[in-house]
């Protein structure tokens, strides 16, 4: 979702603006040194190690999936050659003292280094993998037979970065007792630049959560780039077309001109105008360092291509210059976040028939749902499904049966680009019809033909709830605004969702989320289904969730102890708010159990 958002920008910022004014001007300062280099070194990916010359890290490392003996790193440099990435296990008594580790970590720790293939050696304590990088493609290097519950260092050799410190820690190979998520949407690194004094940077407050080891892993909900750029940035840069943030427009002014069967020749072209806005997202130092320091799973939404892409038909036609173009952002969207998790094979694109992926960490099930491949990249006529599509509701339905990677989890997360509930159909049916700023409401779950398929998700997560001791929490990004949600069957709660949005965007404007708030306190969707909103805020924020598991009682019996039944789950969720840093937050118990809050104090 876009707003304009003037109004509520100038209400919240107007004391900030003579320091936007300045860090924009160092921005534009920044972007034109950046734009020199490419032009004086180029960025085709020919360029070459040079002896005595350190290649630039551009975007990295990122900790991607991380399991109990497993973790994928993610990492871009601007020559091609061998690169080297060591892990090595972090010593106990740095784990204990965040400031102090920093330290060692930047000033480097060198133990015993031997040299290994490209498949990687396994030592007692340090494990290192070398291999052929591509220059200015993301490239990823998976480190196996891992310790579980083991955290460790990161190092890599040879290249000048920006970020000194890298780290994971690995899982349980049982469920782990407790675990928390930090969950982001709505990304966007333009509003950072010239709207957010580093004081009030939620990635800030976020790293320091992590460094203090309060965080076990990043969900990103989508929107983690804006490819579609600033509008007021691109009105200022008038007909400079080398100046504009926006890549989607860029792309289709490179197309003009060029008959369709000569696309391709541009395609690297266009691939470039998205590469950058990650690099230069990714790039901000608060954001960095919770990348490098913590694994993250991600889902794509619209502004990884476009505003309210695949909300329309004319989305749907794959012999458009828009398709095209929005083709090459979803591939650039694979070579950035979908190899967080998988190997792509960037010469089979066209293999790729699905974006959504499921996981179980420390016996937490993670579900990330795909509502935007799913209406275009991967459409298929004639899906009686439209909205996920026939396929993934068959994944969907298998992973949540008996026989599905879900069956052991006691906790699901369920990661949807789109809240699974936020407003009436009737009004988000009228409101995307009335305002084009809200076109994206096509894309909700309460749009039209898709609210047949929020209640089958309703109901599906319910029964596989149901079928154990278990709870579920749909997690929720996109609206520029977050709260709570109570998701209601004939007047009983069946689960909860948390809406996260935006950790770095303006606000949702006051009359939208003043009338959200209103039309939320008990919304239907049919006569059997309702929601009820509360605790929203229209403050830029991030959550925070975690899943807790209680041991099983032991029960005496006729001298004879025996277990009782599995011990309950609890789900905690709470927002970290831009304006409230350095204060208590209170967070929202989710399960059913009987605690009702949870004190957590947050690191300022």
């Amino acid at each position: 979702m876009e707003h304009d958002g003037n109004n509520s920008a100038v209400d919240n910022h107007s004391e900030e603006l003579p320091h936007s004014r300045w860090k924009g001007s160092k921005r534009n300062v920044k972007l034109n040194f950046y734009h020199t280099i490419s032009k004086m070194y180029g960025t085709s990916g020919s360029r070459k190690f040079k002896a005595g010359v350190e290649p630039q890290v551009k975007v990295g490392p990122i900790i991607g999936k991380v399991t109990a003996t497993t973790a994928r790193i993610l990492i871009e440099i601007d020559r091609s050659g061998m690169l080297t990435i060591e892990v090595r296990e972090k010593p106990q008594t740095l784990e204990k003292q965040p400031s102090f580790l920093q330290k060692q970590l930047t000033i480097g720790r060198r133990g015993t280094t031997k040299t290994y293939g490209a498949t990687g050696h396994l030592s007692d304590k340090e494990h290192v993998l070398q291999k052929g990088v591509i220059a200015n493609r993301p490239a990823v290097f998976e480190f196996r037979d891992l310790k579980p519950e083991t955290a460790y260092i990161v190092e890599v050799k040879g290249c000048t970065k920006d970020i000194t410190a890298s780290s994971f820690r690995t899982f349980p190979e049982a469920s782990a007792d407790a675990l928390t998520f930090g969950v982001i949407s709505c990304n966007k690194i333009f509003i950072t630049d010239i709207m957010i004094p580093p004081a009030l940077d939620l990635w800030g407050h976020l790293s320091k959560n992590i460094e203090a080891g309060k965080v076990d892993y990043l969900l990103h909900l989508g929107d983690q780039i804006y490819g579609d750029g600033d509008k007021r940035q691109d009105a200022e840069a008038g007909a400079d077309k080398d100046a504009w943030s926006d890549r989607f427009r860029k792309g289709i002014e490179l197309l003009k001109g060029v008959r369709p069967e000569q696309w391709i020749e541009h395609q690297d072209a266009v691939c470039e105008f998205y590469r950058e806005v990650y690099r230069d997202t990714w790039r901000h130092p608060p954001t960095a360092k919770c990348l490098a320091n913590c694994p993250n799973l991600m889902i794509y939404d619209d502004h990884e291509v476009r505003d309210n892409w695949g909300d329309v038909k004319e989305d749907w036609n794959k012999d458009s210059a828009d398709f095209f173009v929005a083709r090459c952002a979803w591939i650039v969207s694979m070579e950035y976040q979908r190899q967080l998790y998988v190997d792509v094979d960037f010469t089979k694109v066209d293999d790729v028939h699905q974006d959504y992926h499921f996981h179980l960490i420390g016996g937490v099930g993670l579900m990330f749902l795909d509502i935007r491949g799913s209406r275009t990249f991967h459409r298929v006529d004639g899906d009686k499904k439209i909205y996920l599509g026939d396929g993934q509701w068959s994944a969907i339905k298998k992973t949540l049966s008996a026989e599905g990677i879900f069956a052991e989890a006691r906790a699901l997360l369920v990661c949807s680009p789109a809240p699974l509930v936020f407003l009436e159909p009737r009004i988000t049916q009228s409101a995307a019809a009335a305002f084009h700023r809200l076109e994206d409401f096509k894309g909700h779950w309460s749009f039209g033909e898709h609210i047949k398929e929020q209640i089958m998700m309703i109901d599906s997560l319910c029964e596989w709830k149901n079928a154990a001791s278990r709870e579920v929490l749909v997690l929720g990004g996109d609206v520029h605004c977050g709260g709570h949600s109570d998701i209601i069957k004939n007047h009983e709660i069946l689960f909860r969702q948390l809406t996260t949005s935006a950790i770095a965007n303006v606000p949702l404007p006051k009359s939208a989320y003043y009338f959200m708030r209103a039309a939320g306190r008990l919304g239907g969707l049919t006569d059997e289904y309702k929601f009820r909103h509360h605790k929203w805020t229209r403050s830029r924020n991030y959550g925070l969730v975690q899943v807790k598991y209680h041991s099983p009682q032991l029960l005496v019996f006729q001298d004879e102890t025996r277990e009782a039944e599995p011990g309950e789950v609890e789900i905690t969720a709470q927002l970290v708010k831009g304006r409230m840093l350095g204060t208590p937050v209170y967070a929202e118990r989710v399960s059913n159990l009987n605690k009702s809050t949870m004190s957590c104090v947050c690191t300022s």
